[in-house]
């Protein structure tokens, strides 16, 4: 019976999965017809203006402004659906360079705590995993939350890997956690990234203190 409830899961995991990846295009898409694009536009149509009736120096500096601006967009877009090189990695290195990026793009400063072995040995899957599980994590709780309390904490205890995120935000609503699209990937393609690696996903209000907690509980043999 746990065997077949497991195999649902994975197979349910992974036709929402698919869905998802469809979303997540028409997402980017958007994104880039709504943000860069329209700048580009609006540069090219100034620049036409420009060429027709002479150069302006207020002018020719707003149009700069617009292409710095849309080349800055794209390479945020671009920077949120590449991967680093993880595959060396360790999962506590992937923690802490996630944590760091995060900071540094945001100013929020996030507690880090590890307590796992450098040399535990992972599948690729699961490392893309814990990457974009922090990743997702710290930018719904900088969204929601603001820039204080955020927290990572990674253990491994007997075969079993554990990753919490957390926030002091206002926490979750009266929508079920977890169901809600938080924005980028959102919490429910986080839910089926872990179950289609067998593992579980859980998404709550903190039990000690205020603010919300996404946890990822995942077999490591």
């Amino acid at each position: 019976d746990r065997n077949r409830l497991l195999r649902e899961r994975v197979q349910g995991a992974s036709a929402r999965a698919s869905a998802m990846n469809d979303q997540a295009l028409r997402r980017i898409g958007a994104d880039l017809h709504d943000g860069p694009a329209q700048l580009l536009g609006y540069a090219a149509l100034r620049l036409d203006a420009l060429r027709d009736g002479g150069a302006d120096g207020d002018e020719v500096e707003r149009i700069e402004r617009a292409v710095k601006d849309a080349m800055r967009e794209i390479r945020t877009i671009s920077r949120g659906l590449s991967l680093p090189d993880i595959e060396a990695r360790s999962a506590v290195e992937i923690v802490q360079s996630v944590a760091e990026a995060h900071a540094a793009r945001t100013g929020a400063q996030v507690a880090v705590t590890c307590d796992m072995p450098h040399d535990r040995t992972l599948s690729a899957a699961a490392k893309i995993c814990i990457y974009r599980f922090v990743q997702e994590g710290l930018n719904n709780g900088w969204r929601y939350g603001g820039t204080g309390g955020q927290a990572v904490h990674l253990a491994h205890t007997a075969g079993r890997l554990r990753l919490a995120v957390r926030d002091t935000g206002p926490g979750f609503g009266p929508a079920e956690p977890g169901t809600e699209d938080g924005g980028g990937m959102g919490l429910a393609g986080l839910r089926d990234r872990v179950e289609s690696l067998g593992g579980v996903f859980t998404a709550r209000n903190r039990t000690d203190g205020p603010g919300a907690e996404i946890i990822m509980e995942l077999e490591v043999t």
